[in-house]
């Protein structure tokens, strides 16, 4: 019989420099010293990133993780280093918070606000004119670009919308 890549059956016992206790086996030819404790999702990924070589033990035997082997059952333990604690997962970005939601401007409303930046201040009545609006129209989407935060209002007067809104806040067509 040739000991070309064996596979033994693990056992627990001391490491032969640190005695700390690992499990020792032969896993596909290679002897390995495996720590005895299991590795959830983040201690694999902390694992992977430090360099240490990752096991899943089936049946009793070190079967090595790699491309090809992610999903095997079983727990998941890696190589001993002595003197070396596991790695500790990486950090969890905090989730982002939730855009705000921009309130819904139709088209004509977009329509209004472009004619505000192309031509300036204009009087309700004279946007309602020059787009072909009614004047309650022009003043519901006034209303409607106000509350957006992307025009203000001062006594009938339409100032021309607010040039520091970002892009990304206007809502398409």
């Amino acid at each position: 019989m040739s000991d070309h890549l064996i596979t033994t059956q693990v056992l627990p016992g001391p490491c032969p420099r640190c005695r700390e206790l690992v499990l020792t086996g032969i896993a596909e030819g290679v002897p390995v010293h495996a720590t005895t404790q299991p590795l959830g999702r983040d201690g694999i990924l902390a694992a992977l990133v430090a360099g240490r070589s990752t096991y899943v033990l089936q049946r009793g035997e070190l079967v090595r993780l790699d491309a090809t082997r992610t999903a095997l059952g079983g727990p998941v333990v890696a190589d001993h280093r002595c003197g070396e604690a596991l790695p500790a997962a990486p950090p969890v970005p905090p989730p982002r918070a939730a855009p705000a939601a921009v309130p819904y401007i139709s088209r004509n409303a977009s329509r209004v606000r472009e004619h505000l930046l192309a031509h300036g201040p204009d009087l309700t009545t004279g946007v309602a004119v020059r787009l072909g609006l009614s004047i309650e129209t022009a003043e519901n989407l006034l209303r409607r670009l106000v509350a957006a935060g992307q025009a203000e209002r001062i006594a009938g007067v339409i100032p021309a919308p607010w040039r520091a809104v970002a892009a990304d806040q206007i809502p398409p067509y």
